[in-house]
């Protein structure tokens, strides 16, 4: 009885006091929602409270007490946003952690490129004056990226050597300001084909650039994968704006159209690839383990198994007995097991076998 009034009483004083707590810096932590932000985005903000550092006071009226945030350039002292205040939903002196985004600040469209800093600070309500700081409480980064590639489509997955390749790009301006003399590329490593030499987006716009004959498949001696760029360049071409990749695609030797393993990227293993579930061979398929690490007694049959969804799956298997001794009374269970080792079935097929060495039986 005494335990659990003690708990009780802890707790209890644990929330009548945690209103009237100040924090020091030592006890905040802010996190922005993105490590990196186009010029235009908008900063987020959370504030992480841990636990409150050592000798940390109590204010008798923490409502008077106010949490604001600076954003200011790495390695300069003036700030580009000062004295943003932060909601009391998340003040240093609530009872519970913010879990919320805040907006702090949106990247003005002419910022510069680099790191931002964000420091925080507490204020007296009456005086204005800080109480505590803390400096480089959270960093990002501002790039500024004037071109998004939103999508890549290709006519299809499947290519014979020598096919054309169809594409279609979408292109979106990203900036307040109109684009023009784009050039749009669609290449392979080496080879790059124009998919328009002069491309102009209204600011904030977005346009499709279409080609019947973006590439030509690449003539292969087996089934291979293959990969599409789209480049965007300035107008003086000096710059890349943008550059996104194609979905893969599979391309095929001529007469070749059944499913055969594809080379995957350098290093990685043959895939086992088919166009759809009707062209998979479920009366027969390879053996997935080398046949020595079957067991001396029990030899299963591996000439099917794989099986359509909604079919009766049957599982055929040999007991031999490799001793040189025989069996008596020996017992057949066999047990099915999902993939998490959930017993689904269990039967028994024989009580009491007797096998004389090296005779067996088939199930």
């Amino acid at each position: 009885m005494y335990r659990a009034s003690l708990k009780v009483i802890v707790v209890v004083t644990a929330l009548l006091a945690a209103p009237t707590r100040v924090w020091s810096q030592a006890s905040l932590e802010a996190v922005t929602d993105e490590t990196s932000y186009n010029v235009g985005s908008q900063v987020r903000i959370r504030i992480v409270r841990v636990a409150p550092a050592a000798g940390a006071s109590r204010a008798p009226d923490p409502a008077s007490r106010q949490l604001v945030a600076s954003v200011r350039y790495a390695g300069e002292s003036e700030p580009v946003a000062d004295a943003v205040r932060l909601p009391a939903s998340i003040q240093p002196s609530g009872a519970d952690p913010s879990s919320a985004y805040l907006d702090l600040w949106r990247i003005p469209q002419n910022a510069r490129t680099g790191r931002y800093e964000v420091d925080l600070a507490e204020t007296d309500a009456n005086s204005h004056q800080a109480v505590w700081r803390l400096p480089r409480a959270a960093s990002f980064v501002a790039y500024k990226k004037l071109v998004q590639i939103d999508e890549i489509k290709l006519e299809k997955a499947f290519y014979t050597s020598g096919d054309s390749v169809a594409s279609m790009v979408r292109l979106r301006n990203l900036s307040d300001h109109p684009l023009a003399g784009l050039r749009v590329e669609f290449s392979k490593p080496v080879d790059a084909v124009t998919l328009d030499e002069s491309l102009a987006l209204p600011a904030g716009g977005a346009k499709e650039v279409r080609s019947e004959r973006a590439a030509v498949a690449a003539d292969v001696k087996q089934p291979t994968v293959a990969q599409y760029a789209v480049v965007v360049w300035d107008r003086e071409h000096n710059n890349v704006l943008g550059i996104a990749f194609s979905p893969v695609v599979f391309i095929r030797p001529p007469g070749v159209d059944t499913p055969r393993p594809y080379a995957g990227p350098p290093g990685y293993p043959m895939q086992y690839l088919h166009p759809d579930l009707g062209s998979i061979n479920t009366k027969a398929y390879r053996h997935f383990y080398p046949a020595e690490l079957d067991s001396p007694a029990i030899q299963f049959d591996h000439g099917h198994t794989l099986f359509a969804s909604g079919s009766e799956g049957t599982v055929r298997f040999s007991l031999r007995n490799p001793m040189s001794m025989p069996w008596h009374g020996v017992r057949v269970r066999t047990r099915l097991l999902s993939p998490e080792g959930v017993e689904l079935r269990s039967t028994t097929l024989d009580e009491s076998l007797d096998l004389e060495p090296g005779s067996g039986i088939e199930k």
